[in-house]
């Protein structure tokens, strides 16, 4: 039973990767970093603490990603105001050019992904997903975007 997790989270997750990574190509983006965009439109000013704890991954991951974004003319870094030794990221205007076609991305292939499920189905497997996320993953969520 546990290899099946394993073997369908795998194959799953895939698949949704490659769909992303298709439909961005054109934007010179991926899987790994559109993400980062998608959550500054949300929290504009946010720090890249707060990538490492919202998306549960090694701080050099994201300072990577983050000067890649930024060299690509995706993403500004300012001084923080609140404590100069930290950054506060922006999206630049050609990322806020971009951000409905994000957002449709992000729905079609969502949406492809669980094509054969019924609707109660699709909202019981979000429920789950994000259940069995959160208690393995355990990424330190935070409510305070600036933190």
């Amino acid at each position: 039973m546990y290899a099946d997790i394993q073997r369908y989270t795998a194959i799953f997750s895939r698949k949704m990767r490659a769909d992303l990574n298709h439909s961005l190509e054109k934007y010179n983006l991926n899987d790994a970093n559109f993400f980062y965009l998608t959550i500054l439109a949300q929290s504009p000013g946010i720090n890249q603490n707060y990538f490492s704890k919202s998306l549960g991954r090694d701080q050099s991951l994201v300072t990577k990603q983050i000067n890649k974004l930024t060299k690509q003319g995706w993403i500004t870094k300012k001084v923080s105001r609140t404590d100069r030794r930290n950054s506060e990221l922006y999206l630049t205007p050609k990322a806020e050019a971009i951000l409905t076609d994000l957002a449709k991305i992000t729905q079609e292939t969502s949406e492809l992904s669980v094509a054969g499920l019924t609707r109660a189905e699709r909202s019981e497997f979000k429920r789950l997903l994000k259940k069995a996320a959160l208690t393995y993953a355990k990424p330190l969520l935070t409510d305070d975007p600036h933190r």
